[in-house]
């Protein structure tokens, strides 16, 4: 069996829409209920949209640590795009590249991009430092399956501006997060010709994320310690050629990604916070356009002293809706990145 790429862009590629098609206004909030108190609802929205926020960001560079994977490391990217309401600049530097063989592999990202989509501008600017390393096994049976990876962030911040309010909201993220693959699984079901791998990443920050949110004169900073896995089950349709098993397609649609763990950490107001996923949370692509990743399914706790609210997932269509339940009240949004600081603090 033949293999072009590895799991790593499989776990990126669930992710890689998985918020693209979000609102990027401020104040879209989804609501379907507002009996919840207006501070409970503001603080619970913004602990879900940093969750996303976290999501998409280290996805973006799980693609971009994949694709100068996936080309052995024979990859330099040094460009620049422009045209006439964006620019585009990414910077890729690799220690021992076009070398699959040196171990561990330092790939440096520098971002400068810029976007304007009607009346918004969006930016990201800063640093990524990723070192890539193998686990047991990758010598035995090849590395793509078997690396490991670090991912530093040095002032990645994202902003945002409405050109009709001039409001300017950003994020900017420093810290180190890490992500271990477990052993993969293959499995072949000749009957319908399709193989079947299974595998579970763990996903830790050994020091804490530290995101800097600001809107307007407002500044926050929040901490966040993961303990997470991601487990994956990933469907491919086979063809047989002069007795060789070639993998033929990818059948995204029987796909599921299944995350379990905790986030802790302090929030804008200084207070500890946990989120203990208690019933794992299920991810799939949606049937309709434009068959982005939701969640189907899962629920999880989230505790700030002594005061308890539960996140209920479910996906109507593309999106996925979060019900928020505290003290017998309720509120539904939808999962989105680009939200208003509400200021509940």
């Amino acid at each position: 069996m033949k293999t072009s790429k590895s799991l790593v862009i499989v776990f990126a590629a669930m992710f890689a829409i998985a918020f693209s098609f979000s609102s990027c206004k401020k104040d879209n909030s989804g609501s379907t209920d507002v009996s919840l108190a207006t501070a409970d609802a503001s603080q619970a929205i913004d602990a879900e949209s940093q969750d996303a926020i976290a999501d998409k960001a280290e996805t973006d560079v799980d693609n971009d640590a994949e694709t100068v994977q996936s080309n052995d490391f024979n990859y330099s990217d040094n460009s620049s795009l422009k045209f006439a309401i964006a620019s585009y600049t990414k910077t890729v530097t690799i220690n021992h590249s076009k070398d699959t063989t040196i171990w561990p592999k330092v790939i440096t990202i520098v971002y400068d991009w810029k976007d304007t989509v009607n009346t918004e501008v969006s930016t990201k600017t800063g640093t990524v430092i990723i070192t890539l390393d193998t686990i047991a096994g990758a010598h035995k049976k090849g590395w793509r399956l078997y690396v490991k990876r670090k991912i530093e962030f040095q002032n990645l911040t994202i902003t945002t501006q409405d050109l009709a309010t001039n409001d300017i909201s950003s994020v900017t993220i420093n810290g180190i997060r890490s992500v271990v693959p477990g052993i993969p699984s293959l499995k072949w079901l000749p009957n319908t010709n399709e193989i079947v791998i299974k595998t579970t990443e763990s996903v830790t920050t050994p020091d804490s994320m530290r995101f800097t949110l600001k809107f307007d004169t407002i500044t926050k900073t929040i901490s966040r310690f993961v303990n997470r896995t991601r487990s994956a089950v990933l469907y491919y349709k086979t063809a047989t050629i002069q007795n060789k098993i070639y993998i033929a397609r990818h059948e995204y649609f029987k796909d599921t990604l299944t995350i379990d763990g905790t986030v802790t950490g302090i929030n804008a107001a200084g207070k500890v916070y946990t989120r203990d996923i208690t019933t794992p949370l299920v991810m799939v692509f949606a049937k309709v356009w434009p068959f982005n990743p939701i969640i189907i399914s899962g629920e999880l706790d989230q505790t700030i002293g002594d005061k308890l609210a539960t996140f209920s997932y479910h996906a109507v269509g593309n999106k996925t809706m979060v019900t928020i339940e505290k003290n017998g009240k309720s509120k539904t949004i939808t999962r989105t990145i680009g939200r208003k600081i509400n200021k509940w603090w």
